[in-house]
C-alpha cells in the first residue's frame, strides 16, 4: 500500500517539487534566524499586517 502511494507520487511528479519546497523552506528559516532581532520583528509584524489587510479587503469585497 505504501509503495503504491509512493509510486503514484513519483508518477504525478509531486515528490520532487515537495522535496524542493521543503529544502527551500528549511534554508529560508535558517537564513531568517541569522537576521537581527529588530529586522525579524519588523518582517513578522509587516507580514501579519499585510495578511490581515488582505483578509479584511477580501471580506469587504466578497
Amino acid at each position: 500500500m505504501k509503495r503504491a502511494a509512493l509510486k503514484r507520487f513519483v508518477e504525478y511528479g509531486i515528490l520532487l517539487p515537495m522535496v524542493l519546497i521543503y529544502i527551500l523552506i528549511r534554508q529560508a528559516i535558517g537564513g531568517f534566524m541569522n537576521w537581527p532581532a529588530a529586522a525579524k520583528g519588523f518582517f513578522l509584524g509587516f507580514t501579519v499586517a499585510m495578511i490581515s489587510l488582505l483578509v479584511f479587503v477580501d471580506w469587504v469585497l466578497v
